[in-house]
């Protein structure tokens, strides 16, 4: 069962012309939505950080388990139009969005048909570019053993041992290194 808005059959009315701004974020714990509005013009607007660099027009937008997004719809037309989620195998009907011909109080269509632009983000994307192509002050790599555990990934042979390789060997791997040999904390391991 798919919800919106804690329904299972969603339904907003809007008016030709009309631009909807959706906050939209997915509450599923592993499932990734796959959000369109086909027949309506969208726009992607913010993130999960909020507002982007630049706006820019998307046919479908794509939320990870818990990631949010803001997203405007241009509804042009009069008519009805599905809020869907689509998988490769299957399209799922989220809700839907009646458009009638009713006057709009006030259409943001010429601001839906410039993209917008911010020039925070712009300058602070700018002052860190000079760091893109700089050689990494440190780099770290990082190990982890689940106690509890040690059998796991393990192969039966004929004789009844053996394991695959990197599984419940408790070598001394370091959990963080650093490129110019500093410090090195032990990894966790299975008592043994």
């Amino acid at each position: 069962m798919l919800l919106v808005n804690d329904e299972t059959e969603y339904a907003l009315d809007a008016s030709a012309g009309e631009v909807i701004r959706f906050y939209l974020t997915n509450t599923a714990n592993v499932r990734t939505f796959n959000v369109r509005i086909p027949g309506a013009r969208l726009k992607l607007a913010g993130r999960d950080h909020g507002r982007v660099e630049r706006e820019e027009y998307v046919e479908d937008v794509l939320l990870a388990p818990s990631e949010r997004v803001v997203v405007e719809a241009f509804f042009e037309r009069a008519g009805a139009y599905a809020l869907e989620h689509r998988t490769p195998d299957h399209t799922y009907r989220l809700g839907m969005v009646r458009v009638d011909e009713r006057p709009v109080g006030r259409s943001y269509a010429p601001e839906f048909a410039t993209p917008r632009r911010c020039p925070a983000l712009a300058a602070e994307r700018a002052r860190l570019a000079a760091d893109f192509d700089r050689a990494p002050d440190k780099t770290l790599a990082l190990v982890g053993e689940m106690p509890g555990m040690a059998h796991h990934g393990h192969h039966e042979h004929r004789d009844g041992h053996g394991q695959h390789a990197g599984h419940g060997q408790h070598a001394d791997h370091p959990m963080a290194t650093t490129r110019d040999g500093g410090s090195r904390s032990p990894s966790w391991s299975t008592p043994g």
